[in-house]
């Protein structure tokens, strides 16, 4: 369809009204409340750009509180056992399977549970 045929097919099928008066508050209505929501709208995204900004700042301010803490008080950590360290070794070898098998095992259930999902419907 080019312009023309479009321009002719509003001018044949225009929309009848019951009062001109009433038409145009109605549409004057709904532009308004599409300018209260685009407001509303607006407003909203600025409070939550201001929290984002606020949280950032009180991060790097507790962060940087924080690491000056650290480094302004510093605590020796304890030296580990050797011997506790090489049974918790020896016991992470010795289960590691049981381990490695629970993992697969919800891998596997996480992977099939879509499809039994898509089966169901």
């Amino acid at each position: 369809m080019n312009d023309t045929q479009i321009k002719d097919f509003f001018k044949a099928n225009r929309p009848q009204t019951s009062d001109e008066g009433t038409f145009l508050a109605g549409l004057s209505a709904r532009m308004d409340a599409a300018a209260e929501i685009k407001r509303l709208h607006d407003e909203a995204i600025r409070r939550y750009r201001l929290t984002a900004l606020i949280t950032l700042i009180a991060g790097i301010v507790i962060g940087g509180l924080v690491i000056a803490l650290i480094l302004l008080h510093p605590v020796s950590a304890p030296q580990l056992r050797t011997e506790l360290f090489a049974r918790i070794l020896a016991f992470a070898a010795e289960w590691k399977y049981v381990g490695f098998l629970l993992i697969a095992s919800a891998a596997i259930i996480l992977g099939l549970k879509p499809l039994s999902d898509s089966v169901n419907r």
